[in-house]
């Protein structure tokens, strides 16, 4: 497109973004009320398929998915649900940028009435990997447009320490990512091309593909400057709603005792308080304003951030594909400016009965009365050589509430300790134990670089646990059936240990017969993914991958009587994150590591607990993003379990 005429001249384009603002606001903000209500139907629909045979569909249980018509019905539910997420998040947005652009007047409904019958476009096979590019490969590398829905999927931690321990593994997942990257940047042009100038999906990615090679140099740098504005924006933000208020706080509460617990209900009988007393919850209050404002504009900054990034790229399509375009014409007189006003305003107001509210139950809300158990995995995590008497003697000279370990059946019947399918990573034997006689692995050594030890069996074990910690003994590999169940109740039935043994699995048929079959013992399931609520197994436990491990989903779990677990959570923002939940236990590695955190977290200061709670009261709202895809196979899971 050439130069438009002198006398069509009006503004540059940031002043034609500045005055696009309450139009992308008012877009982004009532737009995500109305996909919050129908993903949260769908997802309602998807629970319901996946817990229409009494139970639900987990990692423990994903056999009973594949014969059965819930397959094909959540694989239609899914892809709809994400259909939903791709019209209001991407085309929708693609439509709105290109409107502003041109002068025309938008709206929810006017961008949403041009997406609906665009999505027909992307039913095919093209269009179909387009959206599982957007679904998985999106969020993993960050390069391209993505959906909140997945806005958080990455490979789960207990995979990606298997990966990063294997060479060939680490080297495919290292090609993977390069290439996912290449294409997420050779895509970026795609939905503009199918939306705005109508090409074929497959078309699209080849029309993006040249656009992007020919001009990559001239992409580059616009691309620089863009991020080079956002940067300088996000600072100044960062340092007026984030670093003045934030120290102004620490200096007032630097006096303040840390953690006081003030009479109940003393909003509405501050009288009954002493002056330190209304100090400290004229404190507690300002620093939740402070958190509630923060957030709120945070979420406002990066939700014009993208918005301004879709109008961005839009623009850039437009330059290479219609020519130089350096004006654009003005905006339509603006209209429900009362309503953009009340939303936004109001808003506003509802933070500060909110804070008035949480501030005066800092106690019940913010503060976690019993301090959240750890578990250290493997026996003793990295205080002794894997799955040994040794780490089991570091748990308990610790003060651990317990350990978890893995046992398997050898081929004359005894119990061993082992975690993989074989001897090779720790002892260097290709053998797996049911291969081998009990006193061929008595043989063996254990060498990780912690040091040596002898392979345990499962009686020595119990001897030493015997009323000083709980262990979580999970029934492991090929020989986990219902015969290892029988024996292992025995042996602690023997040992007088039932009080200190909980049977764990990835096999969900196991746990269920014992759940059932010796009531008297604790039971858990060991669990990475899963579709509908977790509270519907058949067990006392549920032990979630970190990953998986929401806020709501624990409060779900706790909600039902059951005991909730995460696992393997082996870094500091991790156990920050779960030591000031409702989780009833931690497994990790780092015990030195969580056992610090623990302690730090129990001298912070008020501000510091506020913050933290606020976050974990977020994640306890309706979640547009705590879908989890069943993605990993058998194989991967018995290999990288805990």
């Amino acid at each position: 497109m050439a130069k438009r005429s002198a006398e069509n001249k009006t503004r540059p384009f940031r002043k034609l973004a500045l005055e696009a603002a309450p139009e992308l606001w008012s877009f982004q903000v009532f737009s995500g009320l109305v996909l919050l209500v129908l993903s949260s139907l769908l997802m309602s629909l998807i629970d319901l398929i996946a817990e229409s045979n009494g139970t639900t569909i987990t990692s423990a249980n994903l056999k009973s998915l594949f014969l059965s018509w819930r397959l094909p019905a959540l694989l239609g539910t899914c892809f709809l649900l994400v259909s939903v997420f791709v019209i209001f998040e991407i085309l929708a947005q693609v439509h709105l940028s290109h409107d502003i652009l041109r002068g025309e007047r938008v709206s929810v409904w006017r961008e949403l009435k041009k997406a609906l019958p665009d999505i027909r476009r992307f039913w095919n096979l093209s269009g179909i990997g387009l959206f599982v590019f957007v679904f998985l490969a999106v969020p993993l590398t960050g390069i391209g447009f993505g959906i909140s829905l997945t806005e958080s999927f990455h490979i789960p931690n207990f995979i990606s320490t298997a990966i990063l321990h294997t060479p060939f593994y680490l080297i495919g997942i290292i090609a993977l990512y390069i290439y996912l990257i290449i294409t997420g940047i050779l895509w970026l042009f795609v939905f503009h091309a199918v939306l705005i100038d109508g090409m074929s999906p497959a078309a699209g990615k080849k029309h993006s593909a040249r656009l992007i090679k020919e001009h990559w140099k001239e992409l580059l740098k616009h691309f620089l400057q863009f991020l080079l504005v956002f940067v300088l924006a996000y600072a100044a933000f960062y340092a007026v709603f984030h670093l003045l208020p934030e120290s102004l706080l620490i200096r007032a509460g630097a006096e303040l005792p840390k953690g006081y617990e003030l009479p109940a209900g003393p909003l509405f009988s501050a009288q009954a308080l002493s002056p330190e007393e209304k100090s400290i919850l004229a404190y507690r209050i300002l620093s939740v304003m402070y958190v509630l404002f923060n957030n709120y504009l945070s979420a406002l900054f990066f939700i014009f951030a993208a918005a301004y990034f879709m109008l961005f790229v839009t623009r850039e399509y437009l330059a290479l594909t219609r020519g130089s375009i350096t004006d654009y014409p003005p905006r339509p007189k603006k209209t429900g400016y009362v309503l953009k006003a009340a939303a936004f305003f109001g808003i506003i107001l509802l933070l500060v009965p909110a804070s008035f509210l949480l501030g005066n139950e800092y106690s019940a809300i913010f503060v976690r009365k019993e301090p959240v158990r750890i578990v250290a995995h493997r026996c003793g995590g990295s205080l002794a050589p894997e799955n040994s008497m040794e780490g089991i003697a570091q748990a308990i000279s610790l003060g651990l509430y317990g350990s978890e370990t893995d046992i398997q059946r050898t081929k004359d019947g005894a119990y061993i300790i082992n975690h993989d399918e074989t001897f090779k990573r720790l002892c260097g034997v290709s053998k797996a134990p049911a291969d081998m006689n009990l006193a061929e692995i008595k043989t063996l050594t254990i060498r990780d670089g912690m040091g040596e030890a002898q392979v345990p069996v499962l009686s020595d074990m119990l001897d030493a646990i015997k009323g000083k910690e709980t262990l979580f003994i999970e029934l492991k590999g090929k020989t986990a059936d219902k015969k290892m169940a029988d024996d292992v109740v025995r042996m602690v039935r023997e040992k007088d240990c039932v009080e200190n043994v909980v049977l764990i699995s990835l096999k969900y048929d196991v746990i269920e017969y014992a759940e059932d079959t010796y009531p008297e013992f604790e039971t858990g399931i060991l669990v990475y993914a899963g579709l509908g609520h977790v509270t519907r197994l058949h067990c006392d436990i549920l032990i979630m991958e970190e990953e998986m491990a929401s806020v709501d989903r624990i409060d779900a779990i706790k909600g039902a009587g059951k005991k909730a677990i995460a696992w393997t959570v082996n870094t500091k923002e991790g156990m920050e994150k779960y030591f000031d939940s409702d989780v009833d236990a931690i497994i990790t590695d780092e015990v030195a590591l969580a056992l610090q955190t623990q302690e730090e977290l129990a001298g912070r200061t008020d501000l510091e607990v506020i913050e933290a709670g606020v976050d974990a009261a977020i994640d306890r709202a309706v979640r547009i993003d705590d879908f989890i895809p069943i993605a990993e196979i058998q194989e991967i899971q018995e290999k990288t379990s805990p």
